[in-house]
């Protein structure tokens, strides 16, 4: 039997995309699943939390950087797969 908590939902999560003089701003990845990876300072939306609040919250915990945030261009799935396949995470990247 399928239970509220038994079902998996995407985790909502926002990237702060920080481009100034033609550079752009990466972090190494600390948390799985891109563990050692580069990629934009960036997390999970805590609840009562606005995509704007969370990508510049975000981006002060990883990097000390305080910033506006600018608006939202660009939304992405990405997809988690074991070897096997099945879905281990389901993200909805929101960039800022």
């Amino acid at each position: 039997m399928i239970t509220p908590s038994s079902v998996r939902r995407p985790v909502p999560a926002t990237i702060a995309a920080v481009i100034r003089d033609g550079s752009v701003l990466l972090v190494r990845r600390a948390n799985p699943p891109d563990v050692g990876l580069w990629g934009f300072p960036g997390g999970k939306i805590d609840y009562g939390e606005t995509i704007a609040q969370a990508a510049v919250r975000e981006l002060l915990e990883e990097t000390g950087i305080q910033a506006e945030a600018g608006p939202v261009f660009n939304c992405v799935d990405v997809l988690d797969r074991a070897e096997d396949g099945t879905i281990r995470h389901h993200y909805i990247l929101i960039a800022v």
